[in-house]
Formats: C-alpha cells, structure tokens, sequence
C-alpha cells in the first residue's frame, strides 16, 4: 500500500481493464439480436463471419464462416473467409514459452493469493515446488523465505524435531503452566533440547483440571517447538504436503480455535531447570534467585529448596574463612625453622593436595546438611538463621584458638632451642 511505484502501475492496469470493458459492452449494445444457428442462411451467416472479423472477433468470425460454407454449394466466399479468421487465430495463439510464462504467473498468484489470505503452509508447499522448477526466480525465493516464517508461527518441520532424540538436554520436566484458584494446567515434557532449528520438546502432555468439573482437557503431542511464548504441537513434512503431526486429545469440553499451539506462561529460562536431571537454583545467581522466590510457588514447586540454596551459598564465606585459619594453624603446628626438608614431606605433597581437597568438601557438605537440619527444624525462620549464625561464630573462634595455640606451640619450641 506505500508503494508509490506499485499502487500508479495498479492505477494504469486498472484503467485499461475498465477500458477494455467498456469498449466490449459498446460494441454488444450495438449489434442486432443474432438469429438461431439454425434459422440463418447463408447471407446472415457470412455477413455474421465479416461483422465479428472487423470486430477482430477471431473465434466467433470462423465460427460463422463454417457455418457459412456448409450452407453453400459454392461458398468460395465463407471459404476465404474462413481461412482469414484461422491465420489470426494461429497469429493470437500463445506460443509454448507463453503458456509456460502463464502458468508460472499463475501459480505465483496463487501462492501470493494463499499468504494474504493467511494460509502460510500451503503457501511454502506451492513456492517450494515453484523453487525446484525455477530455482534463480527471485520472486519465488522472496515468497517461499516470507511463506516459511509464517508458517513457523504455527508448525514445525517432523524432520527437524526428530532430531532431539540425538541431543543432550532436560529430561522429566513436570510443573504447571496455570495455576490460579479455581483451574490449574499441569505440564509434563519428556525431554527439552536446543538444535540447530531452534528448542525442541518431546513427549509433551498436558492435563486442565478445575475445582467444579475435575479434568476438562488432557492432550499429547509427540514433538513440539518453542515459538516466543508457545509451544507449537502441528508438525509438517517438509515435502510431503500429506504427512501432518497433530496433537491427541484425550478429555476436552471443546477445541481450541488454535488446537494447534500451547500456550507457555513459564520463561524458558526456568523450565530448563525445572526438570529432574537439573537443578534450576544452581543455575541463578543471587540476585536472581530473591527475585525468583515469590515465582517459585506458581510453579508448583516447593520453596524449601530455594532457601536452603540461599543458606548453602551464604555459608560459603564463613567456609573458607573457617578452613583458611584451619590450614593456618596446621601450618604454624608443623612448621620448621631451620634443616632441610625431608625426602617424604616432598613425595606425599601430591596427596595432601588431595587429603587436603576431601576434607574441604567433607567439612562443607557436613556443614551444609547440618544448617540444612536446624533450617527445616525451625521452619525457615529467624530463630533457626539466628542458631546458624551462632554455630558459624563458635566454629570461627575454634578455628582462631586453633591458630593460637599452634603459634603458642612454635614460639615455646623455639624458646627451647635457643636454650
């Protein structure tokens, strides 16, 4: 519509048209009612071949002339006639490369015809069979690319789904996708992965309950495929026009206009870590995971988990300053001031590397189930954060003890030498 090029070359095709039109419909009024082929003589007939001649009535004018000569013994006159009109009819007869230029033309229409009409699928299979035929029309190449992303809008490629079977990803994830006080949308997806086409899903289904009716619709699809905030359930073949995927549905109290989408009320962001084989909280930095809480219920998931990441990751600075004056005063305890070290204090540096390593990951994972068990003891509240804390202190000033006393140990021995 803002092509000013395109909308003046409509204009001019538009008018020529209407001129044609009119100059038909001048021309018929004009003419006297033609008799019945079989009440005409032979001088109606052929004035009838010389009238529709001058008019350049092709057809019509080597209609009559037949019609003439048979109605004569000598028609020497309907005969020239005759072939005058078959010279211009074989002059207008389209050559083969016009039919050809026609029928492209046609089938281009059609196509176009099928994308304003918002029929996008069968638009791409028309312009993809068009691009096998004619690979370097730019036409063509334009509507197939604008055909594919309509219809990406509401179907997927079977082949490329297919390909998830191949793929890493997130298996079992189980959650609801609505839950409001009186209907809840559970959503179980088999497997989500990322290809090259886009995330893909497997084994999807999907089961709406409400408090008054029960169950009110429960569906399966095979495949599916994430578009924005959808799931797309139809799949096509990407060349046979006959091969679809629709979804199942078991239980629904009516279609939906657009039976062919689900939708997705859960960023992707977290139904990636909403399945079993991940863990969605050590996926999200802090900040993330205090916006997160209040959302985490909506899901259909616990929130103890969530606080217990939150614990897990407040106790790491209290952790290392706890080790770090650990190692210190094992270091004062068993430091040597003067002579060489000894050969098996070299060859066993590997492993305390290692011992040192376990014990570090035994003392954090104890820790941790600990501050977990007086956490879920007290409900989460302020007093088992305040007997958490308390337990953090007292094993800080044991650490600091510890460093004294081997300091304390160290200086006692070096007294004893210099003695």
């Amino acid at each position: 519509p803002d092509d000013k090029t395109g909308s003046e070359k409509f204009q001019e095709v538009s008018e020529r048209i209407a001129n044609q039109l009119a100059a038909v419909e001048d021309r018929s009024s004009g003419k006297q009612k033609i008799p019945e082929a079989a009440d005409l003589s032979y001088d109606d007939a052929l004035r009838l071949a010389r009238s529709y001649l001058n008019l350049k009535d092709y057809y019509s004018a080597y209609y009559y002339a037949n019609l003439a000569t048979a109605l004569s013994d000598r028609p020497a006159e309907a005969k020239l006639l005759t072939a005058e009109a078959w010279n211009a009819l074989s002059a207008t007869e389209p050559s083969d490369a016009d039919v050809e230029e026609f029928d492209l033309y046609s089938r281009k229409k059609q196509g176009t015809s099928l994308l304003l009409a918002d029929r996008p699928v069968e638009a791409y299979y028309l312009f993809s069979k068009l691009q096998m035929d004619y690979p370097e029309d730019p036409d063509i190449r334009k509507y197939l690319n604008e055909s594919l992303l309509k219809s990406q809008s509401r179907t997927y490629f079977i082949e490329d789904a297919e390909e998830i079977r191949s793929f890493p990803g997130t298996t079992d994830i189980l959650c609801l996708n609505i839950n409001e006080r009186d209907r809840k949308e559970l959503l179980y997806i088999g497997k989500m992965a990322g290809t090259r086409e886009g995330i893909f899903f497997k084994d999807i289904e999907v089961i709406n309950f409400d408090s008054k009716r029960g169950v009110t619709r429960q569906l399966t699809s095979e495949y599916g495929k994430l578009y924005g905030d959808q799931i797309i359930l139809t799949g096509i073949d990407r060349e046979n026009r006959e091969v679809r995927v629709f979804p199942e549905y078991y239980v629904t109290d009516s279609i939906p206009k657009v039976y062919n989408s689900l939708q997705l009320n859960i960023d992707p962001f977290y139904l990636d870590g909403l399945g079993s084989s991940s863990n969605i909280y050590r996926k999200l930095n802090l900040i993330d995971l205090i916006e997160f809480e209040p959302k985490i219920g909506a899901f259909g998931w616990p929130v103890e988990p969530l606080h217990l990441e939150l614990l897990r990751r407040a106790l790491k600075p209290f952790n290392f300053i706890i080790l770090s004056f650990f190692m210190l005063s094992m270091s004062w305890y068993y430091r040597r001031f003067a002579g060489r070290i000894p050969l098996g204090a070299i060859v066993c540096t590997p492993l305390t590397v290692y011992i040192t390593a376990l014990f570090t990951l035994a003392y954090e994972f104890g820790i941790e189930s600990l501050s977990s068990y007086i956490f879920l003891s007290f409900c989460g509240g302020s007093l088992g954060i305040l007997v958490i804390i308390i337990s953090q202190i007292i094993l800080l000033l044991l650490s600091l003890l510890l460093v004294s006393a081997a300091i304390m140990k160290n200086n006692g021995t070096d007294e004893g030498a210099k003695a």
